[in-house]
């Protein structure tokens, strides 16, 4: 995943836009912060969220240790997840879509877009689909192409 996607967020971690950067560069900056989009285990209970989805799904909300914005600022980013009644994330595939709900700002998404997975871009998988929601902005769950959901996650959430 490093070597698909390290120039691309190596700016969006640190805060800010540092232009284009390479490969090596941008690897070298996001191989001295300690990120990980690994959920925590189905048992450790204290360290996600759960939201309902689906009667078969749920949405799991957890801390991936990403949010590298400046001191003072309210914007974080969360790891989501899509997991059973058991708590073990499942593939959701082309069945379910996260799209950004209404933003009034200029910022990292646009209002609409659909969320892409974390691990892999336009790639069928059987691995289960991992992404990077921001708290304090609202996004939409949908199912079969319907609405489902509607959260918007605040910051503080997992405090």
């Amino acid at each position: 995943m490093a070597q698909q996607w390290a120039s691309v967020i190596a700016p969006s971690l640190f805060g800010a836009s540092n232009g284009h950067m390479d490969y090596l560069e941008s690897l070298a900056d996001v191989e001295n912060y300690p990120i990980t989009w690994d959920p925590p285990s189905a048992s450790d209970t204290a360290k996600f969220k759960l939201f309902s989805f689906t009667s078969t799904l749920s949405i799991r909300i957890w801390d991936p240790k990403v949010s590298l914005l400046p001191v003072g600022s309210a914007m974080c980013m969360f790891g989501l997840d899509f997991v059973d009644a058991d708590g073990h994330p499942q593939s959701v595939g082309g069945s379910v879509e996260v799209v950004t709900g209404k933003r009034h700002f200029l910022g990292p998404e646009a209002e609409g877009d659909p969320v892409l997975p974390i691990d892999h871009v336009g790639v069928p998988s059987q691995f289960p689909d991992r992404f990077g929601v921001y708290g304090g902005l609202p996004y939409d769950f949908c199912h079969a192409g319907r609405i489902v959901k509607s959260h918007t996650f605040p910051p503080d959430l997992l405090q």
